[in-house]
């Protein structure tokens, strides 16, 4: 998920745009060892083997498995809150259960681990019997009035004069939650977008849906995070940067008014 914007534009975009995609990853992640192949005295700046190897090996495992518990969670669009919640419980206990037995346990990292393992699972479980877990429902007037995604929704808004700020993100798109947090949540974006002449619409891509693929190629975009804002000022649509930021929404809202 972290290199989606790339493979989803290097899947969609012509033969040879996904080659060069593919390609330059390749080399991104080659070019430590080749460096070291070109210039072999640098090898001698590299740490020695010793114990702090299976201290990096076990905060680096520790990364691959937070990344691999979010992703589970994220079957809750797919099979449910229930079923999701028990797959990733159990793939958290099964994790802690491994680690336990094939780690020494006088390291205080290992205890670190254990706690840390031990309250996600935990935190799991009581997930079971509740709907929404750490969620808490913000007050009417501090959320923003979304609207479902249209083409149809986008040209009636233009046609009564109002501006329209289209957001397309994903429970799975890392970039969307971010800007999310950062700028869509923050209460000066709230209040613009809830302003009586903008029209907020949302698309949701958590799962496969053939209107906002169509809807992406039509404006030459591949991937998410997407947004677009309109208005008598701004009557073909300005597309933001994939990382938003409160100065350049609110900057191009005014702008939208004409």
């Amino acid at each position: 998920p972290f290199l989606g914007t790339a493979v989803a534009f290097a899947l969609a975009a012509p033969l040879l745009d996904l080659w060069l995609v593919f390609m330059l990853l390749g080399l991104g992640m080659a070019l430590p060892w080749l460096f070291v192949a070109l210039v072999p005295k640098t090898a001698l700046l590299l740490p020695r083997p010793g114990p702090w190897m299976k201290s990096l090996k076990i905060l680096l495992a520790l990364m691959m498995l937070a990344s691999s518990l979010w992703l589970s969670s994220l079957l809750a669009g797919h099979l449910g809150s229930l079923i999701s919640g028990m797959i990733t419980f159990i793939l958290t206990v099964a994790a802690l259960m491994a680690f336990i037995f094939s780690v020494k346990r006088t390291a205080p990292l290992f205890w670190l681990v254990v706690i840390v393992l031990a309250a996600f699972g935990g935190y799991q479980l009581r997930g079971l019997w509740q709907d929404d877990v750490g969620t808490s429902a913000a007050a009417p007037g501090e959320q923003i009035a979304w609207q479902p995604l249209s083409e149809t929704a986008i040209t009636r808004a233009q046609a009564e004069g109002k501006r329209v700020f289209v957001d397309i993100s994903a429970d799975w798109c890392v970039t969307c939650k971010v800007n999310e947090h950062r700028v869509l949540n923050q209460p000066e974006i709230i209040a613009a977008l809830n302003q009586p002449d903008v029209v907020a619409l949302r698309g949701d891509w958590s799962q496969p849906s053939g209107l906002i693929t169509s809807f992406l190629q039509q404006r030459n975009r591949y991937a998410i995070p997407f947004n677009q804002i309109y208005g008598p000022g701004l009557t073909d649509g300005e597309i933001l940067p994939p990382l938003l930021d409160k100065h350049t929404v609110l900057n191009t809202l005014k702008n939208a008014k004409g």
